[in-house]
């Protein structure tokens, strides 16, 4: 004769014990992620202005080498740069979207401009500031003015962090050896005028 054996058992469900164990291992994986999901998207916000600012950097380039000098500070003055429209570059052709480049900016704009030295200097510097992490910020130069570091030559893309700058890109404007060849730059400090 077969004995069959049957096992009519009742399906065991989650203990308490087991439920928090779980949620334990799912909390410490959560805490162990959030710093490099973090990091990841600081970085995907610098690359974005490390970008925007390699745009603006080739666009006043060229601008200089059309014009002599890089477009004036203040949209009130004609040829200023306009921090929002980015006027006369994009006008000019030397920009080709100008709205898809201020829009991870700061207040939708360039966040400040200026072109230090005498008048007809060829040298410029743009901070870009992030529109969701101020401290996420991005400087385009080409000068030896810039008030962080007064008399050392920036020539490029910087990250700004606190009072220290962190070199990242140096565009290659096409416009690099049309300027060399336009002669002695003007200004000052060991220029020739």
């Amino acid at each position: 004769m077969t004995r069959v054996l049957s096992r009519d058992r009742q399906p065991r469900g989650v203990t308490l014990v087991e439920l928090l164990v779980v949620l334990g291992v799912l909390a410490v994986l959560v805490s162990i992620s959030i710093p490099f999901g973090t990091r990841a998207l600081q970085e995907a916000r610098q690359q974005r202005l490390v970008a925007v600012g390699r745009s603006l950097f080739v666009a006043v380039e060229r601008y200089v080498a059309d014009h002599g000098h890089p477009p004036w500070p203040g949209a009130s003055i004609p040829g200023g740069l306009n921090l929002r429209t980015l006027e006369p570059l994009h006008g000019g052709g030397y920009l080709n979207h100008s709205a898809g480049l201020v829009e991870p900016l700061r207040d939708g704009r360039v966040t400040a401009y200026d072109t230090p030295g005498l008048p007809g200097s060829e040298g410029f510097w743009l901070l870009l500031v992030d529109k969701n992490r101020p401290e996420v910020q991005v400087l385009a130069a080409s000068t030896d003015e810039f008030p962080l570091a007064p008399g050392t030559h920036l020539e490029g893309i910087y990250l700004v962090r606190g009072h220290r700058l962190l070199h990242v890109d140096s565009p290659s404007a096409p416009t690099r050896s049309a300027r060399a060849n336009r002669g002695p730059k003007k200004g000052r400090g060991g220029r020739h005028g």
